[in-house]
């Protein structure tokens, strides 16, 4: 792989530690929250209470907190959270996308009891201030989505850029998988610094079934660009 293409490629790997950095801080701080919980933010979302929220819903849900998603950025989350592709978020895939990855505030978060309270109600169940906190790890959600779609579409958009060629570069010792050590070498050589904690955001990312090392499939689902109407 070219310097200036590898160059390129830890710098969107530095672009995408700072944003996922960024929505893991916002779900440490709303996990922390004693009036927070996941099934009742679920409820939010899920208008009908069936167990799912459909892609309609998903952006009726962002509406209630004062947010406006575009279509891309709806197709964008679906893409991400929706683990069996059938176009619904069912909760096991909500709690994930607003779960910390940090196991100390996910315990906090799981640990904590919904109200149950009646949907007229809901929206009494959290208070202004948790609120607020929900808000800005949706809008962080949003902000991320966009983020991770520019590199990938600024990356692949480079004409002498291979998705190949930059998991070989990644794959330091040649076995067909990238570890935490492999990102954090490649990162290093370009004079950037990323904690343990950034660096195991970013495999989590990569890895798509939480097996703690990337394969090339892996690889080449989070590289290519999702949004339909910008590729």
């Amino acid at each position: 792989m070219k310097e200036i293409e590898e160059n390129q490629l830890a710098r969107a790997l530095k672009e995408q530690v700072d944003v996922d950095r960024e929505l893991e801080n916002l779900k440490n701080e709303l996990a922390l929250r004693s009036d927070f919980n996941l099934l009742d933010a679920f409820r939010f979302f899920d208008q009908e209470g069936r167990g799912f929220i459909t892609k309609t819903e998903l952006r009726f849900g962002f509406n209630e907190f004062g947010l406006y998603p575009t279509s891309d950025e709806v197709y964008l989350i679906m893409r991400k959270y929706d683990t069996d592709n059938d176009g619904l978020l069912r909760y096991a895939d909500f709690a994930e996308m607003i779960t910390p990855k940090a196991a100390e505030y996910a315990n906090i978060l799981n640990d904590r009891i919904p109200t149950y309270a009646d949907k007229a109600r809901l929206d009494l169940v959290f208070s202004y201030t948790t609120k607020s906190a929900l808000k800005q790890v949706l809008s962080s959600i949003l902000r991320n989505e966009n983020a991770s779609e520019d590199i990938r579409l600024r990356l692949n958009r480079r004409p002498l850029f291979s998705v190949y060629e930059s998991f070989k570069s990644l794959d330091k010792n040649d076995n067909g998988f990238v570890s935490l050590s492999e990102f954090k070498e490649m990162l290093v050589e370009h004079g950037i610094y990323a904690s343990y904690k950034d660096l195991d955001n970013l495999i989590h990312r990569y890895d798509k079934n939480q097996d703690g090392k990337v394969s090339y499939y892996d690889f080449v689902q989070e590289m290519t660009p999702k949004s339909p109407s910008k590729y």
